[in-house]
């Protein structure tokens, strides 16, 4: 099941959310050493024990997806129409994955500096379905995502991810490497037996790490679920960092 999602280089995003002021700054997009600073994480609950933070790097496998598919596959949508929820937070498959950063989590806070991932994170992009509009500027580039920012306690256990997010959970970011400039713009829509589904890309890599964006989720009042991943997100949207999953 992927998703993933990119966008216009940040210097500072200062987001407000409940437990103070939630301010990150992030390196300019195509930066091959990419530092993020978060202040004043919003904690969900089992954060207690949290002592270290660790930014995990994969390659995609598109042989995951037995419908057609680019980035997203038939899981997450199956999974989110069962949920009955708008949107998910399931971002991909994992085959392998390496740690690019690490950082200590002190007072709600973390600063990571992302390192280019190594080789055997590095994969293509997929064939675009038959019938699509994609395109890709250099179908050679390859990319890798930091698809999961994880939380581990004093003995190196997995406690929980953090999420950079809109308060509402409808937007989603995640960091993304290129190893050139390359472009993905188009999209298709197909239908499977889970129902119809679109997929569409305004895509804008530079060469070293971007900050990506992404929303999915069925829109109001239609049963077509749409991932839609993009690289500018629009000024009025504010995202801050949280860690665990709100209680229901």
């Amino acid at each position: 099941m992927l998703s993933i999602g990119v966008v216009l280089a940040m210097m500072a995003a200062c987001n407000k959310g409940s437990g103070g002021e939630n301010v990150t700054s992030n390196s300019p997009n195509g930066s091959e050493h990419y530092v993020i600073n978060a202040v004043n994480v919003i904690e969900y609950g089992g954060a207690e024990e949290l002592v270290t933070v660790a930014a995990v790097s994969y390659p995609f496998d598109p042989t995951v997806s037995e419908a057609p598919a680019f980035i997203m596959s038939r899981n997450v949508r199956s999974a989110a129409r069962e949920a009955g929820i708008p949107g998910t937070r399931t971002i991909g498959t994992r085959v392998g994955g390496n740690t690019v950063a690490t950082s200590p989590y002190v007072n709600k806070s973390f600063r990571l500096a992302l390192t280019p991932p190594p080789e055997s994170d590095l994969s293509a992009f997929p064939e675009p379905p038959p019938g699509s509009t994609i395109a890709v500027s250099d179908p050679a580039a390859r990319t890798s995502f930091v698809v999961e920012v994880e939380g581990h306690n004093a003995a190196g256990e997995y406690m929980d991810d953090f999420w950079y997010e809109t308060a509402d959970f409808s937007i989603y970011a995640q960091y993304m490497y290129a190893d050139r400039d390359v472009n993905v713009t188009g999209g298709f829509t197909a239908t499977d037996e889970y129902g119809t589904y679109s997929e569409q890309y305004e895509v804008y890599l530079k060469k070293g790490w971007n900050l990506t964006y992404y929303d999915e989720g069925f829109g109001q009042g239609s049963d077509v679920y749409i991932y839609h991943m993009y690289t500018e997100l629009p000024v009025s949207v504010a995202i801050r960092w949280d860690f665990g999953i709100p209680q229901q």
